[in-house]
């Protein structure tokens, strides 16, 4: 009996004596000690610090990429503008030559060219691809905003090639009509020559009505020529050409000498009708690049309505 009580009473022992080491072990190892504590709330306030640091530093870094994009939205948006203003009114311009050609064919009027290189800068010099970029960051990147994009630079393209085709075409134009106007100032003046000769010719002096009247049309038509040819050349047409023509060809139709006054007029003649042809077809064409103009200054609105609202410069 006695025996049994201390065999129990000695494994109670045991038991206490090796849970009280396994707890001051366990407390021991700081788990559960201010130590502990610290450290876990120190790694936690770490590891919070440098989340911040780096959602700050995204923050910035993205904050950053928005103001280059609006940057650069802005700037294209201010020379759109520009552009759709300039393209306005260079339509204008072409009408306006066009009612100049068609009032004086013969008169070279020039295009007035307005001063703009707004164009050229978002054409040639404006970084296409980061435009790009920055466009379908703000405005998405869905089929609609790709092909809105696309064709804005289609139009842009348009009115920069037409403008250049505008000025080669006009001045190999006007080039043109200048040698028709040479020929036909030459012609004119080969025939006055020969008329004047004419007059003073010994041999013709008996023909009194032929000497008379080339006479009186010299004496009424040299004195205005200059003067009045230099704002139109419609006028020797009118106050020599045509009257002498008619007048050698019903009175003296078989007078070599007055064929050969008669021939170089009408040489004169045609060539100022060409003059006139060319000018008349100059003024249309110059009515179809006004009318090209404005479509597309109006297509290149409609195309960038909202960039020019969310990024006109005040």
């Amino acid at each position: 009996m006695l025996k049994s009580i201390l065999k129990v009473t000695y494994k109670n022992r045991l038991e206490y004596f090796d849970m009280n080491h396994f707890l001051q072990i366990y407390f021991q190892s700081g788990d559960f000690t201010n130590e502990g504590n610290s450290f876990i709330l120190d790694l936690i306030v770490s590891a919070i610090g440098a989340f911040i640091g780096i959602a700050g530093a995204a923050a910035i870094y993205l904050w950053q990429l928005r103001k280059e994009r609006d940057d650069k939205l802005k700037y294209a948006s201010s020379l759109i503008i520009s552009i759709i203003n300039f393209t306005a009114r260079q339509s204008e311009h072409c009408k306006d030559l066009a009612k100049q050609i068609r009032s004086n064919p013969t008169n070279l009027s020039l295009l007035h060219i307005q001063a703009n290189q707004d164009l050229k800068r978002m054409v040639e010099r404006v970084d296409q691809e980061k435009f790009y970029h920055a466009f379908l960051s703000r405005y998405g990147r869905k089929d609609e905003i790709y092909g809105a994009f696309k064709f804005m630079f289609s139009s842009l393209d348009f009115i920069d090639m037409t403008l250049i085709q505008i000025q080669d075409y006009l001045e190999k134009e006007l080039l043109s009509i200048t040698e028709k106007k040479k020929k036909y100032l030459d012609m004119l003046d080969q025939g006055e020559t020969k008329a004047a000769l004419l007059t003073v010719n010994p041999a013709f002096q008996d023909r009194v009505q032929l000497m008379e009247f080339l006479n009186v049309s010299l004496t009424e038509y040299i004195p205005q020529k200059n003067a009045e040819t230099s704002k139109d050349l419609s006028f020797p047409i009118t106050h020599f050409i045509e009257p002498v023509i008619h007048f050698l060809t019903i009175n003296h139709p078989t007078v070599p000498e007055c064929n050969d006054i008669s021939l170089f007029l009408k040489k004169a003649a045609t060539t100022y009708s060409l003059i006139q042809q060319q000018s008349e077809g100059l003024a249309k064409s110059f009515d179809e690049y006004a009318e090209q103009l404005g479509a597309a200054g109006i297509k290149l609105a409609v195309l960038t309505t909202d960039l020019r609202r969310n990024y006109a410069i005040l």
